[in-house]
């Protein structure tokens, strides 16, 4: 199988593919040298991509704060970064026979099994996650891991993409048995990896900062200068410049949620239109969407009828008939347009009265009536009782 040259021009798409997955960063944990707070993934990706680790961070904070997939993100590229000097990362040790892998490999083979187990819980890809379906946002259903998730990773992916096409050819050293490595062209980065210690005993060395084989013969036995101190990033600076880009996407995915789930709010209804006294039902309630109530076409009753329409979870909205005397009877709260008395009493004392109740349920939305002795009623910010 013909091996993708990390110095190679792709040709295509899938030629770039190739170059990526065969110039992935590894990983540099504390053990080897980096400077990690967990698996030094950020610090392979930033060594690998000449960045600052800590933009890196923030990213995985900031999609962890903002949608809930970062993590989802990070333990999948945990997953596939070998260490730095291993050409095997632990989703790949897992795929393979024990007995085939190199000793250095065979931790990262149960690394890998606590990987896959973490990714599938937190990324919902078996429905394991958070359901929300409810009242104050219908219409809204699936699962938060699995989306997020999904999100997270399309933006690494991206992010990955865009490294890549800045700074397609890694650095000297920075990958194992390269057959030809990128240090024979000019392209090639030059970066100090002598602080690092690679678990490859084949890997390239770094070229030394300075020559110690100079003029004068007396001085070639000069040690190595210590190393080069790292550099101490605090965790509250990248903590709250994570949390400062989180807070605004946040707030705008707030504002998207809300106005999604008003619209579905408002776009569900359930509406009833009463012609006859056939037609009418003893009780209407709001449960399941908005409910109209429209009985302006009811022009008789054979004798006095009942209904007790209520609101619950939705909005409730009565018209009431023109042509048949009402009794309306209010349980509700202040914000109703609903007003207890009788109505229609031109259609004379002796007709069969229409007793409606409106109620409301506690914490529903408020009712509203429409009648043409209500009109004012209807218009007025505080209606009174």
């Amino acid at each position: 199988m013909r091996t993708m040259d990390t110095q190679e021009k792709p040709r295509n798409f899938s030629d770039t593919l190739k170059q990526m997955w065969a110039s992935r960063p590894p990983r540099i944990p504390e053990d080897q040298g980096g400077n990690a707070h967990i698996a030094g993934v950020c610090e392979g990706i930033g060594v690998r991509y000449q960045i600052d680790p800590l933009l890196v961070r923030v990213l995985f904070v900031v999609t962890t704060l903002a949608v809930g997939g970062g993590l989802a993100a990070y333990l999948l590229a945990w997953g596939f970064m070998p260490r730095y000097g291993l050409r095997t990362a632990p989703l790949q040790a897992i795929a393979k026979p024990k007995n085939t892998l190199h000793p250095k490999v065979i931790d990262e083979r149960s690394t890998g099994w606590l990987l896959l187990i973490g990714f599938i819980l937190f990324s919902g890809i078996i429905g394991i996650g958070v359901t929300f379906s409810d009242a104050d946002s219908p219409g809204l259903s699936g699962s938060l891991f699995s989306s997020s998730a999904f999100f997270a990773i399309a933006l690494m992916l991206a992010a990955w993409y865009g490294l890549h096409h800045l700074t397609p050819v890694p650095p000297y050293g920075l990958l194992p048995n390269v057959d030809k490595h990128p240090a024979d062209t000019d392209e090639a980065p030059r970066v100090n990896l002598s602080e690092y210690s690679s678990m490859d005993p084949q890997a390239h060395p770094a070229p030394p900062e300075w020559d110690p084989l100079g003029t004068a013969p007396f001085a070639w036995h000069l040690p190595d200068p210590p190393p080069r101190p790292k550099k101490k990033h605090s965790t509250w600076r990248w903590v709250l410049i994570g949390f400062s880009i989180a807070l605004p996407i946040v707030v705008i995915a707030a504002v998207i949620v809300f106005f999604l789930g008003a619209t579905a709010y408002s776009t569900m209804r359930e509406s009833y239109e009463v012609t006859s006294a056939e037609d009418l039902r003893e009780e209407y309630r709001s449960d399941e969407a908005a409910l109209s109530l429209n009985l302006y076409g009811l022009d008789s009753l054979d004798d006095d009828t009942a209904t007790t329409p209520t609101a619950t979870a939705y909005p409730l909205q009565i018209t009431l008939p023109q042509e048949v005397p009402v009794h309306l009877v209010c349980e509700t709260s202040l914000a109703s347009t609903c007003e207890s008395g009788t109505y229609n009493v031109q259609a004379g004392t002796d007709e069969p009265t229409l007793h409606l109740t409106v109620v409301e349920a506690p914490g529903a939305p408020p009712a509203h009536v429409d009648h043409p002795e209500l009109s004012a009623r209807v218009d007025a910010p505080t209606p009174t009782r």
